[in-house]
């Protein structure tokens, strides 16, 4: 493995990380019901997969760990956001008098 190949791999390793803390971020916020501007992870998982899909096979196969845990992790943020919605549409929410 060449130096930059290491040098690609590791800043593609911190940024699977940093997008991992956003998207714990967005959860924890979405649990207690505060607004989330998820515009910054979706642009930053969709520059992540433009660089990823131009690497060798080699190198992105060597993701492949850390993309399929990110990829979980985008999914349970899903579930959550599903799951407060479905919450605010329960006959039970009260909406404030006008």
């Amino acid at each position: 493995m060449t130096g930059e190949s290491y040098i690609n791999a590791a800043f593609l390793r911190d940024e699977i990380a940093r997008l991992s803390e956003m998207i714990g971020t967005a959860r924890q916020m979405i649990a207690i019901g505060d607004p989330v501007d998820l515009e910054p992870v979706g642009e930053g998982v969709a520059a992540l997969c433009s660089v990823v899909a131009k690497l060798p096979q080699d190198q992105s196969v060597a993701l492949r760990e850390d993309l399929e845990a990110l990829n979980i992790r985008l999914d349970r943020l899903g579930n959550d956001i599903q799951a407060r919605i479905a919450a605010n549409d329960q006959p039970n929410f009260e909406m404030p008098d006008r």
